[in-house]
């Protein structure tokens, strides 16, 4: 991963992307669970909870990253590297941001009990 450039001007694209993706991923459940005639805390809950992500991503961004790479071509290999870092930070972001946006989503939904000290 090329840290040098995520502090670059490709910090746009990996916003749009990581926004893209939450906003698909939150209308999606969203919509699906109104069609589906869900209980409101479903459908106000469920786009919260699916933020994060990990595996899936990383596997098919490394499969991409190596079949660019074998190409053995510049250009291929720049896009290599930029898949991957724009990749690797949304899930960094997702992996932080998720598992708190989780908890809230579960907290109002009644599933657990929030605990204040």
């Amino acid at each position: 991963m090329n840290l040098t450039s995520v502090f670059s001007p490709i910090v746009f694209i990996i916003l749009i992307y990581f926004i893209s993706r939450a906003i698909g991923k939150s209308v999606g459940s969203y919509t699906s669970s109104r069609v589906s005639r869900m209980p409101k805390k479903v459908y106000n809950n469920l786009p919260l909870s699916l933020l994060t992500q990990a595996g899936v991503a990383l596997g098919l961004v490394a499969f991409a990253y190596s079949r660019l790479i074998a190409l053995n071509v510049q250009e291929a290999t720049d896009v290599a590297v930029l898949l991957l870092d724009i990749v690797a930070v949304s899930v960094l972001i997702a992996e932080i941001i998720g598992p708190l946006l989780l908890k809230i989503a579960l907290t109002r939904s009644g599933e657990i009990k929030s605990v204040h000290s």
